[in-house]
């Protein structure tokens, strides 16, 4: 099994993802066959160009994480029941998913003890570090207060911008920006969620919805250029709950498949 969480936009915002794809290829001639590739000694492709495959209306997202190829069902279900700790109400979210409280993973050690092994280390590990810097280090999930920070609520999301991975002079996906200060704490809470699982996040969350795929790398600044700083629907979208997906491979592409979905706590 191929995993991953996703938050799925409304339909109004599917609506307006559709339409600014409209507008970005509106100016865009996909090149003929060939026409513009050039070819080595050997007869070999150089930079061959393809014209750009929309994602399909139904798997318009925002990866969360994904969380692992070639998953087992009993990894899958493990995997599944540890996503429902982010909406128990009053659960402690950490700020990393490599900041898991040694609890969690030494249940039947003896009080005091996780502490004690785990200053013992920070003392051997960091000899230099200036007095108090270890205990703030270790202050994880807490807000400004100090205090424990509370399980993920719904929360609202303001859709602009647009941009190209990896760079958009060779890019190969083109997305539509998202913003949400929640948006990144809902990703780390999957993280640390799954990580004593044995899944953490392969890279850094940049939230964003893919809108255009290349096969080969292609010069996408003059696509991009007019809506990389606009706001791109003007309707709310409020963020309510999110999926766990499978991802399987189909002729022509990928097929998804919701496998859980979790409501996030309403205010």
């Amino acid at each position: 099994m191929r995993l991953f969480a996703a938050l799925f936009p409304p339909d109004e915002i599917v609506a307006d993802l559709l339409a600014l794809r409209e507008k970005m290829l509106s100016p865009y001639s996909p090149p003929p066959p060939f026409a513009q590739n050039r070819l080595t000694r050997e007869g070999l492709l150089i930079q061959p160009s393809s014209a750009w495959r929309p994602s399909p209306r139904e798997q318009l997202h925002i990866t969360l994480q994904f969380i692992g190829d070639g998953i087992s069902s009993h990894q899958a279900s493990r995997i599944k029941e540890a996503l429902h700790s982010i909406a128990v109400p009053g659960k402690s979210i950490p700020q990393t998913p490599d900041e898991i409280d040694d609890s969690q993973k030494r249940p039947n050690e003896p009080d005091g003890a996780s502490s004690r092994s785990s200053e013992t280390a920070d003392a051997q590990k960091r000899p230099n570090e200036p007095d108090g810097a270890s205990s703030r280090s270790k202050k994880t999930g807490a807000s400004d207060s100090g205090g424990p920070r509370d399980s993920i609520h719904s929360f609202s999301i303001e859709c602009s911008g647009a941009g190209a991975f990896p760079d958009p002079s060779r890019a190969t996906v083109i997305w539509a920006g998202v913003k949400s200060g929640e948006l990144a704490r809902l990703a780390n809470a999957v993280g640390v969620s799954l990580a004593p699982l044995g899944f953490k996040p392969d890279r850094p969350f940049s939230g964003h919805i893919t809108i255009l795929r290349s096969k080969f790398a292609q010069d996408a600044r003059a696509l991009i250029a007019p809506f990389k700083d606009a706001r791109w629907s003007v309707h709310p979208w409020r963020a309510d709950s999110f999926c766990l997906m499978d991802s399987r491979v189909v002729l022509g592409g990928h097929e998804h498949e919701e496998w859980a979905r979790y409501p996030l706590h309403q205010d």
